[in-house]
């Protein structure tokens, strides 16, 4: 048998001898607050690590521009003058020279070495530009870069931009 009594503050529903009570207060239990609170920050977690990666891989890519640019640079004064430029990459920097050792600020730096953001690596090595824009792998001029393009990357956390220059014409897309 079921039969309902209402009084002012509670509800009582009998079936058969057993008596549940449900309060009529408002609120919620501290089991439904922490279960709220746990789903808030999982989803926040997942959330923030998802916007810091496509930070990282934004600052990359600007990154990614700048150097090229100063490729480019580089291959311009090669060939607007009689002697060889070069930029070298180690770490977190890299420098232009001509070939006799002297510098020229890149643009933008006020500075002969631009210096990457914290965290951010580059891969060593060296790429020249005789008269004609041709590239070379190493500060002389004397080893042509053959073979396709060659790489270089950029990294910061887990993510990379490749940086490619072509061997023959030097173009750096």
């Amino acid at each position: 048998m079921l039969f309902f009594e209402l009084s002012a503050f509670r509800v009582e529903v009998k079936v058969q001898g057993m008596k549940l009570t449900k309060s009529d207060s408002p609120g919620f239990t501290m089991i439904e607050v922490i279960a709220v609170l746990v789903i808030l920050g999982t989803i926040s977690a997942l959330a923030m690590a998802k916007v810091s990666s496509v930070i990282a891989q934004s600052n990359l890519d600007s990154e990614a521009d700048v150097i090229k640019g100063h490729l480019r640079y580089a291959q311009a004064l090669s060939m607007n003058s009689t002697v060889n430029w070069y930029i070298t990459f180690s770490g977190g920097s890299y420098t232009i020279f001509t070939n006799p050792g002297s510098t020229v600020d890149l643009p933008g730096t006020g500075s002969a070495t631009g210096t990457l953001p914290t965290g951010m690596t580059i891969t060593s090595g060296t790429v020249s530009f005789d008269s004609w824009g041709t590239p070379y792998t190493d500060t002389l001029a004397t080893s042509l870069q053959t073979g396709g393009p060659r790489s270089i990357t950029l990294s910061l956390g887990g993510n990379t931009v490749t940086i490619q220059i072509w061997d023959d014409t030097g173009l750096v897309p």
